[in-house]
């Protein structure tokens, strides 16, 4: 006879196996037996945050800085409801969460039962997949079918284009209880990441561009495209602009967007205009930015891990799948240097924006702007934040 709770130990035993380390709580009675297997396995790291809406921003902040998987655990009924914002969040940003919301028995679902509401596909909008555990599981057949399901549900976190999945677990009591060992049947997938070359094309026409740029949208701290983007010789093939929230800076990059545009837009010439656009990472806040690229109307390149159709300028070319760090490393690898007035322009302008910038905020009275300025500058250089046992993240890098 299989025990009423093997379900919660196989699904611990495989975040394990899976490499998810960080797990964020928020105690409940429904969820008891969940959190319970969770401390006792070293290998995690359990944070408590008793309220769920923060529980899960704060899963959310952990998985920026950490780049990995995390999972948030909560009890049944409206609990669950305050996920919402964050994987929401999560969904755009393409952050891995795992939402594991404890729930009452299916046969007490609209029973008047304490905490019960429809919590199957609660998140579906805004989640890549997600899983109801059907219990009772009563069998081999039922528990192995279980354990395949939430392998795939796991792997279509962390794979092709990252983002949250949801995980519906519904518990019977009693729920205090001694748990069972790990099933011995367990059999994971390896994540399949296969990533298809697709920019023979912009090759084509990279050959033929004299003003390419690259648009950098939002992406996490620590990439391997900033340290591509700013390798010596880049700077004189292309202009890279990327939005504040792209993570990434150095002597290649323009990343004050709004300030530069306010210089860009308003010149009437054809000096900044690119003939080649290629973009990668997410959502680019400056509406100054996308304004002006919507009115150039030339070539764009989107390269992605996954063919995603977002085309936010109007006038997508194709949608390049594959690594984007990757795929800009081979193409810079091979292409031109670009007119040199085309760039001596855009890194002008960058300057002139900057003294301008620091010109009126030294003299400008107290303000939010006169605050984040002594804010910024009073932070030191290379301070830590760490999350748990997790490696410290450098404040440079944040």
């Amino acid at each position: 006879m299989i025990h009423h709770l093997q379900h919660i130990t196989d699904l611990v035993d495989i975040c394990r196996k899976k490499n998810i380390k960080h797990v964020v709580v928020s105690p409940g009675s429904r969820n008891a037996p969940i959190i319970k297997q969770f401390l006792s396995v070293s290998f995690f790291r359990v944070h408590s945050v008793v309220d769920e809406r923060s529980a899960a921003f704060y899963g959310l902040g952990i998985s920026l800085a950490t780049h990995e998987p995390v999972a948030l655990v909560c009890t049944s009924g409206s609990a669950g409801l305050n996920y919402s914002p964050a994987l929401a969040e999560a969904f755009y940003q393409r952050v891995p969460l795992i939402a594991l919301t404890a729930d009452r028995p299916p046969w007490l679902i609209g029973q008047q039962d304490n905490q019960a509401i429809r919590q199957a596909d609660m998140f579906s909008n805004f989640v890549k997949c997600s899983m109801n555990v059907d219990i009772p599981i009563e069998d081999e057949q039922r528990l192995n079918h279980f354990h395949q399901n939430l392998d795939r549900v796991l792997n279509c976190a962390a794979n092709d284009i990252k983002g949250p999945v949801h995980v519906n677990v519904p518990v019977d009591e009693p729920l205090y209880t001694d748990m069972p060992e790990p099933s011995q049947s367990i059999k994971l997938k390896s994540l399949e990441n296969q990533f298809f070359s697709g920019f023979n094309m912009l090759k084509e026409y990279w050959k033929k561009s004299r003003k390419p740029i690259i648009i950098v949208g939002q992406q996490n701290a620590g990439s391997e495209l900033c340290e591509i983007l700013n390798r010596p010789g880049v700077g004189r093939k292309t202009v890279v602009v990327a939005e504040p929230l792209a993570n990434i800076a150095g002597k290649n990059v323009i990343g004050a967007v709004d300030r530069v545009m306010m210089q860009v837009e308003s010149d009437e010439s054809e000096v900044f205009k690119p003939d080649l656009l290629v973009s990668v990472g997410g959502h680019v806040v400056s509406k100054h930015l996308k304004k002006w690229l919507k009115m150039m109307n030339v070539p764009h390149f989107r390269i992605s891990e996954k063919e995603d159709g977002i085309n936010t300028y109007g006038n997508l070319t194709e949608n390049i799948v594959g690594d984007p760090a990757s795929e800009l490393f081979a193409i810079l690898s091979h292409v031109h240097d670009a007119d040199a007035q085309f760039l001596k322009s855009w890194h002008e302008v960058n300057v002139k924006s900057l003294s301008i910038h620091n010109s009126f905020v030294k003299n400008a009275a107290f303000s939010d702007v006169k605050a984040f300025d002594i804010f910024l500058n009073k932070i030191p250089d290379g301070a830590v934040v760490h999350f748990g046992n997790s490696s410290p993240i450098r404040y440079g890098q944040l």
